[in-house]
């Protein structure tokens, strides 16, 4: 009996010390429990080719806010869906929960992805934004591919 003690205390000794809940004040906790999320993009670049050589130009973020709500995800899974209210309409999307933040993905009219990262992470302890990253994978006339860098704030 001594031996499984000794062996359980010593499995013990290497778990993490933090446990995530989601009423805590951790920011991955917080992310967890969001039902609602508004993201202000600002900077980012953008690619266009041009007789087959890749053109990156620095561009600002022309979309406005994005709202993700109705935020499910179902748990013991990273899946769920969301609702997406930008300048555009709003529509239905998927939403993947990874150890790193949250990952919202929407299919375009046209076929393209749009893809929102929201990282556990803030820009500043004091504002406690979190750092986001919004990729938009288009084709106009061409592939015409954009990443933009901003924040999000947890609304619900």
């Amino acid at each position: 009996m001594t031996g499984r003690i000794l062996v359980l205390s010593a499995f013990l000794s290497f778990m993490p010390t933090t446990v995530r809940s989601p009423q805590g004040k951790d920011p991955f906790d917080r992310l967890l429990a969001a039902r609602s999320i508004r993201c202000q993009m600002t900077v980012g670049t953008q690619a266009e080719w041009d007789a087959g050589k890749v053109k990156l130009s620095q561009t600002t973020w022309s979309g406005g806010t994005a709202t993700f709500d109705s935020i499910k995800h179902e748990p013991g899974t990273d899946a769920g869906t969301a609702r997406l209210i930008g300048n555009a309409g709003a529509g239905d999307i998927q939403v993947k929960m990874t150890p790193s933040g949250i990952t919202f993905i929407e299919e375009t009219l046209f076929g393209g992805l749009n893809i929102t990262t929201v990282f556990d992470k803030y820009d500043s302890s004091a504002t406690q934004r979190f750092i986001a990253v919004a990729s938009r994978h288009l084709d106009v006339n061409g592939p015409f591919p954009s990443q933009f860098h901003g924040t999000c704030t947890i609304l619900q």
